[in-house]
């Protein structure tokens, strides 16, 4: 019996840690993804087309979606579908995706830039525009913060 401890508990150990190792992405299709994902591609992506998806799993759930689109677009989505986040190389993103209040403030002191990347957190959002300045807005679309790299 004292033999056989050591061995369950090694044991379990390597089924857990196979299980963690396995647990972050997976490629997938389009059709892997919710409707509501389709549907934000297919609204202010249209002219462009999905290169890549990759589901992002944590043991036995989704967490996420990525998706990177031909001309190198990445859009990150929640496990329910919401958009999380979109990073493009060098064009805009969607100007209906941002904010009113967060558009009218970089329209303000940032007129002459573009927004390269949005990200919607629990608590905030964050912006990166063309010049590499990151901005900051709480959930009431407030600045909360001016990063100039």
């Amino acid at each position: 019996m004292k033999r056989v401890y050591p061995l369950c508990v090694i044991l379990l150990l390597a089924v857990s840690t196979s299980l963690w190792a396995d647990n972050d992405r997976n490629a997938a299709t389009a059709e892997n993804l919710p409707a509501t994902s389709r549907e934000f591609l297919n609204t202010h992506f249209r002219n462009t087309h999905i290169s890549y998806v990759e589901i992002d799993k944590y043991l036995f759930w989704i967490s996420g979606y990525e998706v990177i689109l031909v001309d190198g677009t990445e859009v990150n989505f929640a496990r329910n579908g919401e958009w999380t986040e979109v990073e493009r190389k060098k064009e805009a993103v969607p100007a209906v995706i941002i904010p009113k209040k967060i558009t009218a403030y970089i329209k303000e002191n940032f007129p002459k830039q573009i927004v390269l990347a949005i990200e919607k957190e629990f608590k905030k959002w964050e912006i990166k525009l063309n010049n590499g300045i990151e901005l900051s807005f709480n959930k009431k679309e407030e600045i909360i913060e001016v990063d100039a790299d």
